[in-house]
Formats: C-alpha cells, structure tokens, sequence
C-alpha cells in the first residue's frame, strides 16, 4: 500500500513539472516571438529608370505642399564634400550645411524664395553610396501658419514641428539600388 501511494505521488510530481514545463514554454513562446512592424513603405511608389530605382511616399502634410516631388535623383562621379555656408553651392542664397542623418553624412542645400503667404523651398541631399555621389533635389512649399485663425496655426505650427524632413530623405535614400 505504501509503495502503490509512493508511486501515485511520483506521478503526480511528474504530470505537474510536464505541465508546468509545457506552460513556461508558451509563455516564454509568447513574450519573446518578434512581431514585425507593419511595412511603413508597403504603400510607397517605385520609381526605375535605366540608371536606378527608388521608393518614395505622397506626402501627407497639410501645410507644408509638395512642389517637385519625388525627389529627382541623380548619380554621379565624385568624392563627397560639403563647404558650409549662407550659400549653396551654387553661389545662390541659402544654407548649405554637412549633417549625419542615422548612419549617412549628407551635405544639405537649401535655397528659399516667397510669395504671399507661402515660401518655397528647394533642397539638394547628396550623400555618398558606394562609389557615386547621390543627390536628391525636390522643392516644397511652407504655408505661411500666421495666415491663419488660431486653431490652424496652431495645427500648422504642430506640423511643422513634427515633419521629420531629413529622417524623410534619409528612409528615401537608403531605398535607391544603383
């Protein structure tokens, strides 16, 4: 009798670490599968020419327009530089500045004109991939917030402050194959 109640503990012992090692191991199953994130380009259009291909998004702001868009991309011969200064490159008006964006060192041109109630503004990206310069020039038109009532310059203003451009461009240009 003895030995017929030792064994039944012997089993209940063994069904209950089974069961407890069959739990641990859906919940560990369960805390550690790696979820992938939804694919933020899966509704980015494509755009191939002879020389390369490229992804870009519709812009989905409201107060800052597209004006030449996508980015028109091109490739050249050449080493990377930048001259910092209040003028692009090309001896215009504007900005040209030397930024790492993520893992990639860009040279930032920028070159601004205005209409009433509206600024425009055309950037040139040119980073180094491989051997090739690659730069990315597109223009985009600024509302001017203070237009508005107070509720849309508030909303104006937001975006604004929120529209990551250079995180943009960069996502655009690790997309290009050569």
């Amino acid at each position: 009798m003895a030995k017929s109640a030792n064994s039944l503990l012997l089993w209940i012992i063994l069904v209950v670490i089974i069961a407890a090692g069959i739990g641990g191991y859906y919940w560990w199953l369960k805390t550690n599968t790696i979820t992938n994130p939804p694919d933020e380009m899966a509704n980015w259009h494509v755009v191939n020419t002879n020389d390369l291909s490229f992804r870009y998004p519709d812009l989905s702001t409201k107060y800052i327009t597209p004006q030449s868009w996508p980015p028109q991309i091109t490739e050249s011969n050449g080493s990377f530089s930048c001259v910092e200064g209040g003028q692009n490159n090309s001896g215009q008006p504007g900005m040209t500045i030397q930024k790492t964006i993520e893992d990639n060192t860009y040279c930032i041109e920028n070159t601004s004109e205005g209409t009433a109630g509206t600024f425009y503004t055309t950037y040139v990206y040119t980073v180094q991939l491989n051997d090739k310069l690659v730069a990315a020039r597109f223009t985009l038109g600024y509302i001017e917030c203070g237009n508005f009532s107070d509720l849309q310059m508030t909303e104006c203003e937001n975006e604004r402050q929120t529209f990551n451009l250079d995180i943009l461009i960069d996502k655009i240009i690790r997309t290009i194959r050569l």
